[in-house]
């Protein structure tokens, strides 16, 4: 009886250890897979109140930041690279503003590692001002890039802080444990 009872509590032991090695490799792996970025208010890289128009299509800058959760966003470039492989939500809001007799004539699109996945434009003669959001939910795999870019020809104009761009982790993918989470 006294070898059986050894035997349970030695077998407990080891349990309890798995255990909290367990919990331990769970927090460690869901800490790092915090993944969330928000970022507003456009780089206007000339003078005046617009930004573009460009002759090519061009990734847009945003100078606030107000979070950036694993570092993936590059206010600078404008792009966000995904530090793990998952799904994540991205949303963006455009809106410009033109004078009384200009024309409101702006497409911005969300690119995939170059490839437009999403939208908003406005080519309208009615009204100065317009705004439109898009949210979508992208499958990325790690060192992706998405981003928002203005398309060469058109400019966003006045009130540019209203302009927002952000993202976040949904999941990560459910493949089995491996290294690239270790970092």
């Amino acid at each position: 009886m006294f070898r059986l009872e050894d035997d349970i509590y030695k077998r407990l032991e080891y349990l309890w250890h798995d255990i909290i090695t367990l919990k331990y490799r769970v927090h460690m792996f869901t800490e790092s897979l915090q993944v969330a970025f928000k970022a507003s208010n456009i780089i206007v890289t000339t003078t005046g109140p617009c930004f573009g128009p460009f002759n090519v299509d061009m990734p847009i800058p945003y100078s606030s930041v107000t979070l950036n959760d694993n570092n993936g966003y590059q206010p600078s470039l404008g792009i966000f690279t995904a530090p793990y492989a998952g799904v994540y939500v991205f949303s963006f809001t455009v809106y410009s503003q033109v004078q009384e007799n200009e024309q409101l004539y702006h497409k911005v699109q969300l690119s995939k590692n170059g490839q437009a996945i999403a939208g908003i434009w406005e080519s309208n003669r009615n009204d100065q001002d317009d705004n439109g959001n898009q949210v979508m939910v992208v499958e990325l795999q790690r060192g992706d890039q998405v981003y928002t870019e203005l398309m060469s020809g058109r400019k966003l104009c006045k009130h540019l802080q209203y302009n927002v761009f952000t993202g976040y982790m949904l999941y990560p993918h459910p493949y089995p444990y491996t290294d690239e989470y270790d970092e």
